[in-house]
């Protein structure tokens, strides 16, 4: 019977070992289990990349006067624009696109997108009109008001090239006009003034009162063109 009992309390023995290794064996997995996860859980998480930040008006200006495309050779290039794509601005149609501030856009944006006048927009090749006019930082649009609109009263001051407005700074609506000084008292606009329907070159328009204050910078920027090694 002491070895029956023996027997029995050995095999008791031996099972409730098993049991409490085979136990310990299973916390001891979730314990791992659970410190991999905790240790997944703190990691610190990937980097964003960088996000990258919208090119700005004056980043382009500044573009081009490093360039050298500034000064007279800037006031020769939006000349030539003005003129080569107005063919494709008649008629005037108020629709932000082939109106006085969409003519405007679409001169100035292909300059200061890479500093060409781009002539293959020039009539008569064909030429998509909203090419340009979502360009990242572009003309600017619904500005108004904004203190880079400068106020006027005399046009001696200005330079052929200059951005023209009626109120310091864009806003859409019938009661808002804008253009590009020519010179000798005559701007480039899209309207239906002087009895001219479309983008023409016209006497300068009374209501002109403000100008582009960073365009006008640069259009008065002496420019490094054609300049020797020498720096003469």
């Amino acid at each position: 019977m002491f070895r029956i009992n023996g027997t029995i309390k050995r095999s008791l023995l031996r099972s409730s070992g098993f049991r409490f290794f085979g136990w310990a064996s299973v916390l001891g997995l979730a314990l791992t289990g659970l410190l991999t996860l905790a240790g997944c859980a703190s990691a610190p998480p990937a980097a964003k990349p960088p996000v990258a930040k919208a090119i700005t008006i004056e980043q382009r200006i500044n573009r081009l006067i490093k360039s050298g495309i500034s000064g007279v050779v800037l006031q020769n290039m939006v000349m030539a624009r003005c003129a080569g794509i107005a063919p494709w601005n008649r008629p005037y149609r108020f629709n932000g696109i082939g109106d006085c501030y969409g003519y405007c856009r679409q001169v100035w944006n292909a300059i200061l997108a890479d500093g060409s006048p781009h002539r293959e927009d020039f009539y008569p090749h064909p030429y998509n009109l909203k090419r340009w006019l979502n360009l990242p930082g572009g003309l600017p649009v619904n500005d108004y008001p904004d203190p880079n609109w400068v106020y006027f009263s005399n046009p001696k001051v200005l330079v052929k090239g200059d951005l023209l407005a009626t109120a310091q700074g864009h806003h859409w609506g019938a009661d808002w006009h804008g253009g590009i000084y020519a010179g000798n008292d005559h701007n480039w606009d899209s309207s239906h003034l002087n009895g001219l329907n479309g983008a023409y070159k016209r006497p300068l328009y009374g209501g002109f009162h403000y100008y582009y204050k960073p365009l006008h910078v640069a259009l008065l920027t002496p420019s490094d063109a054609g300049k020797s090694c020498s720096g003469k």
